[in-house]
């Protein structure tokens, strides 16, 4: 149980040791970022680009008029995540860019981990590094609680789908198809 400032009074010791606890923690924290901060300094960043929620409502609004659009907020790290992204790019193989946009928006820890994951994934669409305020979205455009977190956008515009979690291949590509043919 961890005791709030106002929970220690008169119980010096055990609110030492959670002040103890805490101040371990923040130190190996300190400890671990500059080594990942580090090391995405040095990984080649690719085509890269930073993406607000900004860029991102006007990648929609412009970029995707008149396409089905995806967007997938995912991070290498993320075991979900990684069987979604070859549905994905399966997905890109076989639909042109002029009926579909698809962008992912990634939240590594380190360009290099995420550079490892798209050349073994073999990556077929423009990929993103979110900025914090693509998490907590003042427009409420999105909110990401979890990853992987795909939205759908039909032809119009409109948002059809949010997805949390992944959803299995045959279910994904029904509605893909559905959205496609609804577009012609």
């Amino acid at each position: 149980m961890i005791e709030t400032v106002s929970g220690c009074a008169g119980r010096k010791a055990p609110c030492m040791k959670t002040l103890a606890f805490l101040l371990g923690l923040m130190l190996a924290f300190a400890l671990c970022c500059p080594a990942g901060l580090q090391a995405a300094q040095e990984a080649d960043p690719g085509d890269f680009k930073l993406i607000d929620d900004d860029r991102l409502t006007g990648i929609l609004q412009n970029e995707g008029k008149g396409k089905i659009v995806i967007v997938t907020f995912f991070a290498s790290w993320c075991g979900p995540c990684r069987m979604e992204i070859p549905q994905l790019v399966r997905l890109r193989s076989k639909v042109p860019e002029e009926d579909m946009l698809i962008l992912g928006v990634n939240f590594d820890y380190s360009l290099a981990e995420l550079n490892r994951f798209l050349r073994r994934v073999k990556m077929n669409f423009p990929v993103y590094i979110g900025e914090s305020n693509v998490f907590t979205s003042k427009s409420k455009l999105i909110e990401i609680r979890a990853i992987p977190r795909m939205f759908i956008y039909d032809a119009s515009g409109k948002q059809v789908q949010d997805i949390e979690g992944v959803l299995p291949e045959a279910v994904f590509d029904r509605m893909v198809d559905y959205l496609l043919e609804s577009a012609i």
